[in-house]
């Protein structure tokens, strides 16, 4: 520890008051407000401190699959020479009672049939050929509402493919090399990959159609209720899609939308009816990430930084100096306890450089998944989110003493019960660093944490610290104190 400061303040009742508003902005209690403001005689002790906390990289072998973005597949960073690769599971969601066809089956005839995943973005090389196979899902085995699923998922290993199912190969590039130059720059230009269902199809009964779509047309004919809602289609009709990236390098597509549609004609005149079905987040739409988990490794073993990797791969890990700062102020109160994490710059000069996280949460170690799981969103007593600043090339947390408080407070009095809890527990003084989205809304022109999700986009980060820098990260705290 290192002391930065000690002072006292004799104040009259309108100084002491400004130095409380001064000490107390960052807080995030009001518990030193109050009573105390009430004698002008009163003495204000503020001191400072200043205190090391240790760093390390962790793997991050999973992360759960809650996400509104969805990526497909294959690139290396540059920076670290990672291997990433991402498949996509997607159900599709149908409304309920929504779908109603008053004509008759014998005068339906089913045309075409296929499914549009569209991209909004991407990175890498929108003009690079990649390869990847639709599978269809089990209607044995499917994914179920309220399950909760992790991006290590396989879904070949585990049984979620059905084995004589629909198996349809596919090479694309995010731009259709078929359309004109002219046509690729214009501003409403789609990115798409589309896969046909247009081959003959057998049900698992071992009836044959011409084409998926007229699979589906018989099944809403024997039975509306089979798209009565998602539950119903889902388990009846179409339990969903596995798209498998096979090869290509170089390209990440990030999927907003997709859409299962078949194309019909009906009635004497032979009116043609596109019959479309959405991919949307009340299903199940999980992103399987593969990294190379050799190259992962040895990144974690170097012990000069730490690296903040997504969508998985590596976080950070501190560990923080509870008892050096709480001992001795068990009476005071914490203004601030602010803690930077400072990025490395890249010497790279490649377009192609993954970004750094937009935003980094910092929770308890043993917290993460039941945080995500249950679908917190940072509150900033246990839990805190900081946004990457230009300026400084790190991430602040201005203010993280409620947690260190919370996690003294559960530290047994006696010597011996406390050195049993630390090993029962010894995560006990260790957070993580991982990458979010976060979510904001706007209510009267103040934006409020809305929803905080695991970040599945390409982003990484080298931070200062590491093993061998003990004395590269602070944090520094403001403690005060009120007497008579």
């Amino acid at each position: 520890m290192k002391k930065k400061g000690f002072f006292h303040f004799h104040a009259t009742f309108g100084s002491l008051l400004a130095v409380l508003l001064l000490t107390t902005a960052c807080d995030d209690t009001t518990e030193t407000l109050g009573s105390s403001i009430t004698n002008i005689e009163d003495v204000m002790s503020v001191s400072d401190a200043v205190y090391r906390v240790t760093s390390q990289s962790v793997r991050v072998d999973s992360i759960i699959a809650r996400s509104s973005t969805r990526a497909l597949g294959i690139v290396k960073d540059p920076e670290t020479g990672t291997y990433i690769q991402s498949n996509l599971l997607t159900q599709f969601h149908v409304i309920e009672d929504d779908y109603e066809y008053d004509e008759d089956s014998v005068d339906t005839k089913a045309l075409s049939c296929g499914i549009t995943f569209n991209c909004n973005a991407f990175y890498g090389d929108s003009l690079q050929t990649m390869k990847a196979t639709l599978y269809e899902l089990s209607m044995d085995k499917t994914l179920e509402e309220g399950k909760t699923y992790y991006s290590n998922l396989d879904p070949i290993k585990n049984g979620y493919i059905r084995n004589d199912g629909i198996k349809v190969s596919k090479v694309f590039s995010i731009v259709n090399c078929d359309d004109s130059d002219s046509v690729r720059q214009a501003n409403n230009y789609s990115k798409f990959i589309y896969f046909e269902l247009n081959k003959e199809y057998t049900d698992t009964k071992g009836n044959k159609y011409t084409n998926y779509g007229e699979y589906l047309l018989t099944k809403y004919f024997e039975s509306p209720d089979n798209f009565k809602n998602s539950y119903n289609f889902i388990h009846r009709v179409c339990p969903g899609f596995y798209i498998k990236m096979d090869n290509g390098l170089g390209c990440m597509a990030y999927i907003n939308s997709a859409q299962l549609s078949a194309t019909f004609q009906y009635g004497k005149n032979k009116v043609t009816k596109i019959f479309p079905i959405y991919a949307t987040d009340e299903v199940k739409q999980v992103t399987e990430v593969i990294t190379d988990t050799i190259t992962t490794k040895e990144l974690v073993k170097d012990n000069n930084c730490t690296y903040i990797k997504s969508p998985t791969g590596i976080a950070t890990l501190l560990t923080l100096p509870v008892e050096e700062i709480c001992e001795g102020h068990e009476n005071d109160s914490i203004n601030s306890a602010k803690v930077v994490m400072r990025c490395y710059s890249s010497d790279m000069d490649n377009k192609y450089t993954f970004q750094k996280p937009a935003t980094l949460l910092m929770l308890e170690k043993d917290s993460l998944t039941s945080f995500f799981t249950s679908g917190k969103i940072a509150d900033n007593r246990k839990s805190y989110v900081a946004s990457y600043s230009g300026t400084t090339n790190g991430y602040t947390f201005n203010n993280i003493g409620q947690l260190v408080k919370t996690i003294y407070k559960r530290l047994p009095a006696d010597a011996v019960a406390r050195e049993e809890y630390k090993r029962k527990y010894p995560n006990w003084d260790k957070v993580l660093l991982v990458p979010v989205t976060a979510n904001y809304t706007t209510y009267n022109s103040t934006s409020i944490l809305s929803s905080v999700t695991p970040d599945t986009s390409l982003s990484t980060a080298k931070l200062v610290g590491g093993p061998n820098n003990p004395d590269a990260i602070e944090i520094s705290v403001v403690y005060s104190r009120y007497t008579r």
